[in-house]
């Protein structure tokens, strides 16, 4: 799928193997729809934060977050 974040307009990121060459994405809701997931995610991780709660300095992958205990990262209840 291809991706927009709003920090970098005029961009739309997208492997290019989910294309042929010269193969154009025509989506008028992609920008729109994406760009609010994008303000969610800034809204919910100034909550986390707001709240108390410790982030990793730097990104987790998938399965640490799964193996990896991060009950001392949430915010206290």
């Amino acid at each position: 799928m291809p991706l927009h974040h709003p920090e970098k307009p005029g961009r739309v990121f997208a492997c290019e193997l989910n294309f042929r060459p010269g193969e154009s994405y025509q989506d008028p809701q992609l920008v729109t729809i994406q760009s609010a997931m994008a303000e969610d995610w800034v809204q919910l991780q100034a909550e986390f934060d707001r709240t108390g709660g410790k982030r990793e300095p730097e990104p987790i992958c998938v399965a640490d977050a799964l193996l990896e205990d991060y009950a001392a990262n949430m915010p206290p209840e």
